[in-house]
């Protein structure tokens, strides 16, 4: 072999030996997802049930406390054609990131439960990544999804009923740091 292609061969391997020499030092501090939420202990996942009606009646009309409680759903409430609301149910759970957890949670009806699956998968720029699936009373699947919540927010998934008369599935997620990792 020439001298020159040798040279040109170490020319080139030094070349690239230097070029990753310089990037490791980027890589090394770039966080991965994992890193970055290893400060995330838990979750807290709440999974509420609000009995919809397109009439008002005393069974439906919520008082001062109700509408406190419904206050964070509002927003989205108003959006839909039922004339008024309460809940129904609320289980909450605490879970890690990528814990799954089942919620049987109580439907307009007394003998109406409904199956709520939920996993808290990452956090990335104040929203929290989750899987959701929701089950109706017969176990039909009503919505599966991977949706971002805003961290410390609740949404609205949907509604099953009757048409008079409905159940609003709502999911409320809360990630929080570990106690270690807040300043003190």
């Amino acid at each position: 072999m020439p001298v020159r292609t040798k040279q040109l061969e170490r020319n080139g391997l030094f070349r690239l030996v230097n070029c990753a020499l310089m990037l490791l030092p980027l890589v090394s501090f770039v966080p991965s997802s994992a890193h970055a939420q290893q400060g995330i202990e838990e979750c807290s996942i709440g999974v509420r049930v609000v009995a919809a009606s397109l009439t008002s009646s005393a069974n439906t009309t919520p008082g001062p406390a109700e509408q406190i409680a419904l206050k964070d759903i509002a927003g989205q409430l108003k959006q839909l054609p039922f004339a008024s609301y309460r809940t129904v149910d609320y289980v909450e759970k605490k879970l890690r990131l990528n814990q799954r957890s089942k919620f049987i949670v109580q439907g307009v009806e007394a003998d109406e439960h409904y199956m709520v699956a939920v996993v808290p998968h990452e956090i990335a720029a104040g929203r929290v990544q989750l899987t959701v699936e929701w089950h109706g009373v017969d176990g039909e699947s009503l919505v599966s999804t991977r949706m971002r919540v805003i961290n410390g927010k609740n949404i609205v998934l949907g509604a099953d009923g009757n048409g008079q008369e409905s159940s609003i599935v709502c999911v409320g997620v809360s990630c929080a740091p570990r106690a270690s990792t807040l300043i003190r």
